[in-house]
């Protein structure tokens, strides 16, 4: 599958890693329900989260950062970074916090988008 690159400023990063280490400690609760079809699925979901936050974190250390940096994610990485930041908007009270995952959901949502009618164009060739 084809990775896509989200572009988003320095300042944003912080936002993005709250956004998702709190989906997921969410996901964390989740996944100790009773149902073991929620189980797996909150366990692949909280691991995605977890390495994205720790790929943004190490991004976010680096004694000179960038203005600007491309989050390199494949589909389901954009899935549940979609889902973490649609559940972060909805939690947060702070209206600069939200202002600034608006943009970065909007970019992810286009880049989300660019990716299924590529696919979706490839399928129709192959046909």
């Amino acid at each position: 599958m084809k990775a896509m690159k989200l572009k988003v400023k320095y300042t944003r990063l912080g936002i993005i890693a709250e956004a998702l280490l709190s989906y997921a400690d969410m996901c964390g609760v989740m996944a100790q329900t009773p149902n073991r079809d929620f189980v797996e699925n909150y366990q692949i979901r909280l691991s995605i989260a977890t390495e994205l936050y720790y790929d943004l974190k190490k991004q976010m250390d680096k004694r000179f950062p960038s203005e600007t940096y491309k989050i390199p994610l494949e589909l389901h990485h954009a899935i549940v970074l979609q889902t973490a930041l649609l559940r972060f908007v909805g939690n947060t009270e702070d209206d600069f916090k939200r202002a600034a995952i608006d943009i970065v959901k909007n970019n992810l949502n286009a880049e989300i988008v660019n990716l299924s009618k590529t696919v979706s164009n490839s399928i129709k060739l192959i046909s």
